[in-house]
């Protein structure tokens, strides 16, 4: 499994899982364009995942991060967003995301080192940092 950069389309690629049945919608329209996206593919160059981060204020080193992954993707790719993560952490950068409330949630948030901040009504909000 490999990290490449992000290209246009490889979204349609992706069959996505229940909790992003809404993937198609308009309001997601160009989702990978802002910020930084990486492709997480397997060793047969099917696509496992697509990973988005973007500073939420240019003058600030907070990115918000998130990921789109294929409903039958190989559970090993959560080790290379963990590199990903990793990568930003060692660069200075404090990473937040959002998520659904739910066990596989949170044993996949503490994997990656992100740690419960607050609940905002059914949602989690998750951070890591370095500091």
């Amino acid at each position: 499994m490999k990290i490449r950069p992000y290209k246009k389309g490889d979204e349609l690629q992706i069959t996505p899982i229940d909790l992003m049945a809404d993937w198609d919608s308009p309001e997601y329209e160009n989702s990978f364009d802002r910020g930084c996206s990486l492709t997480i593919v397997d060793d047969k160059g099917k696509i496992q995942a697509i990973v988005n981060y973007f500073l939420l204020d240019e003058s600030d080193n907070v990115l918000y991060g998130w990921f789109l992954r294929d409903k039958d993707a190989n559970p090993i790719f959560i080790t290379k967003v963990k590199k990903i993560v990793k990568n930003f952490l060692q660069n200075d950068f404090i990473i937040c995301t959002i998520s659904k409330e739910g066990a596989m949630q949170y044993k996949m948030h503490k994997y990656l080192g992100f740690e419960e901040k607050r609940k905002i009504g059914g949602l989690v909000l998750w951070v890591v940092s370095i500091r």
